[in-house]
């Protein structure tokens, strides 16, 4: 199962694969339940 399904406009790919690898490489993989837990947190690091 992926995180994002569908198809999304070309210029949201590079901020997909940036989300994608840093909730890989930080909690190698996550559930359904915190994904938007995990979500709200990278945009409140990418942000600062």
């Amino acid at each position: 199962m992926t995180v994002f399904g569908g198809k999304l406009h070309p210029a949201l790919n590079p901020i997909k694969r940036h989300v994608t690898a840093w909730l890989n490489d930080t909690f190698q993989g996550i559930g359904a339940k915190h994904l938007q837990a995990y979500l709200d947190e990278f945009c409140f690091r990418e942000i600062r």
